[in-house]
């Protein structure tokens, strides 16, 4: 579908800026993948540093769609769906971001936070082309998510849940962790449903991010295997479905 035939809820979109509803707040950055999703940066409140903390919301194509939180169940699944057929480069794309959330740094102020241009995802989008297959998250999508709570978890001195995923997710790849190990990992980041979780809030107190621990289940007997990716497939598509 061509992007500019996507028609938005008229409630949140209004054709240049997304709105969160109650309360009623203009996000201060819009942007808008590939694949139509437009992703909300919305003035956060908590952390060490509450005036360049930011709230993440997404909203995707059709009348009836609602603004909402972006679950990390999303994103893994699709990366991990992709590794029997691009391990190598699911595994260099993790790492990628495991660089690169060692050496970014918070933002310096208010202004700094709201004039910020996404710093790895035109690479990330080129040098992973073949990646992008119909009927998955765009790979722009899946890059700008997690660049973004790369920057936001660096806001909080000591916080590390986010970056304990992605050293979870690597350690899934390389056969460093089985299924189980991998999934109560994740499990942990389960504690708080995505929805109920103000992006940027205190990651000791809410536990962390909702990735699906059903989501890497992969090393599982055959008949096991599949249910599970039932399920982890479910909750991916309701992103589109709800």
């Amino acid at each position: 579908m061509l992007q500019s035939s996507l028609v938005y809820n008229s409630n949140y979109y209004d054709g240049v800026n997304l709105t969160q509803m109650r309360p009623r707040v203009v996000a201060f950055k819009t942007l808008k993948t590939q694949d139509g999703t437009l992703i909300g940066l919305f003035q956060g409140n908590r952390g060490a540093r509450p005036d360049i903390d930011f709230v993440i919301k997404i909203l995707i194509p059709g009348n009836d769609k609602k603004l909402r939180p972006p679950t990390h169940t999303f994103w893994v699944v699709d990366l991990l769906l992709k590794i029997p057929q691009f391990k190598n480069e699911v595994r260099e794309i993790v790492q990628y971001y495991i660089d690169y959330y060692g050496r970014t740094t918070p933002f310096a102020s208010v202004q700094d936070r709201n004039d910020y241009q996404l710093e790895t995802v035109e690479e990330i989008t080129t040098r992973y082309a073949q990646l992008e297959q119909p009927y998955t998250l765009s790979l722009d999508y899946v890059a700008t998510i997690i660049e973004l709570f790369c920057k936001n978890e660096k806001i909080n001195p000591g916080a590390y849940m986010f970056r304990d995923l992605l050293f979870t997710l690597r350690d899934y790849i390389d056969g460093n962790k089985y299924y189980m190990d991998a999934s109560n990992t994740f499990n942990s980041f389960n504690k708080v449903a995505i929805r109920f979780l103000p992006f940027g809030s205190s990651l000791k107190k809410f536990g962390c991010w909702s990735a699906s621990n059903s989501a890497i289940s992969f090393a599982t007997p055959s008949f096991v295997r599949v249910s599970f990716f039932i399920v982890s497939l479910n909750s991916t598509l309701r992103m589109f479905l709800d």
